[in-house]
């Protein structure tokens, strides 16, 4: 009798161990899958089905570690930047476009191999942040709000918003965050015109409480409305890649090619032309120099600008003659060493030397990867 009962008491032990397993699997955090990592990789691609680690050695390329995996069980924004967190995590949201009801973000850690999912409606379904320590989630419209991630995806922070903004992407290593969020609500000007306020916002932490204020105005025209896409900070200097603007007598849009440099101490701008138009995204590639990719279905070509925020000067580089396909676009741009920077397009790597200006290498990405989106410097 006694066996019977502790036989009982022991089924039900493992049975409420079963359902607690099964309910932390469907709250929060609701899958973990991990991937093969090596400290002999360099560098490593990720796509939507799958994650391949390479070596680079003598201007080749070893393929070190594969593993298919079902990154993304839906879709990603190409538009929305990724965060990478902590020399550790990448961080991102996956979203259900044109729906919005299997959001989720997702967090890859590099260091363990881990791949989490958390479902939740705070994602950035519309642009997203960076800090140190912090991915930020932003989404306008009937609720617009900015919501605070640690890289293991604990929710810190939920900020709904007084007004509906457009916030920009952003990255940023310091403590306190800066981007441009437009107004959606329009604000009449003297000739009877309707515009968008660009606004700089700031983002601070406070013994773990977040807030959002509003800075200043940027670029008060009465003739013209200007665009802002990413935003990055360096030091004392916010930079912003602008497409141009609108004027604000005839409602013409023009298009140009410029960055925009903000100094968040004196509190004065400045456009730097660059050479071609539609700048869309800015990446950090070190030694002073940023990388900005353009709208390749717009422009025509394939190729990124390179600026030096020190010297302010700027070098369009022309890829067109590499292209595979018909419009491709760049998707990420990485640093891999002091000679070399990293570009991932939607088909192929791609690796060019800096000093020589040239490319040394072209690698059609593998079908097994899926979409390809990111490129991870291990």
């Amino acid at each position: 009798m006694k066996q019977f009962k502790l036989y009982k008491h022991v089924k039900k032990i493992i049975s409420y161990c079963i359902i607690a397993f099964l309910l932390i699997g469907t709250v929060g955090c609701q899958k973990t899958n991990r991937f093969e990592t090596s400290d002999e990789v360099d560098f490593y691609v990720l796509g939507s089905d799958g994650i391949i680690g390479y070596q680079f050695n003598d201007e080749k390329l070893n393929e070190i570690t594969k593993t298919d995996i079902k990154i993304i069980n839906t879709n990603i924004n190409p538009v929305v930047h990724r965060s990478e967190l902590l020399n550790q995590y990448l961080v991102f949201t996956e979203e259900d476009f044109p729906g919005r009801d299997k959001q989720s973000l997702v967090s890859i850690d590099f260091n363990t191999g881990l791949i989490h999912r958390y479902q939740t409606d705070h994602c950035a379904y519309t642009s997203s942040g960076t800090s140190h320590n912090y991915y930020f989630a932003s989404t306008t419209g009937e609720n617009s709000f900015i919501s605070v991630y640690t890289p293991e995806l604990e929710e810190v922070e939920y900020l709904k918003l007084e007004k509906d903004m457009l916030f920009s992407d952003f990255i940023t290593s310091s403590d306190k965050v800066y981007t441009i969020g437009t107004e959606v609500e329009t604000t009449e000007v003297e000739n009877g015109k309707n515009y968008f306020k660009n606004i700089l916002i700031s983002i601070s932490e406070n013994d773990g409480d977040f807030s959002i204020d509003t800075i200043k105005e940027l670029e008060a025209n009465k003739e013209k409305q200007y665009f802002f896409s990413d935003v990055i900070t360096k030091g004392n200097y916010l930079y912003a890649v602008s497409a141009g603007w609108r004027d604000l007598g005839s409602l013409e849009k023009i298009y140009a090619g410029a960055i925009y440099r903000y100094d968040l101490v004196n509190e004065t701008s400045e456009f730097y032309t660059i050479e071609e138009i539609f700048p869309s995204d800015i990446y950090d590639i070190g030694d002073d120099f940023l990388a900005i990719s353009h709208e390749s279905i717009t422009i025509d070509k394939l190729g990124f600008t390179i600026f030096n925020y020190e010297t302010l000067q700027s070098e369009f580089v022309d890829i067109s003659p590499y292209a595979i396909s018909e419009n491709e676009r760049i998707v990420d741009i990485k640093r891999l060493d002091l000679n070399h920077l990293l570009l991932l397009t939607e088909n192929q790597l791609i690796v060019y030397d800096i000093l020589k200006s040239t490319i040394t290498l072209q690698l059609k990405c593998d079908d097994t990867l899926g979409t390809v989106f990111h490129i991870w410097i291990n």
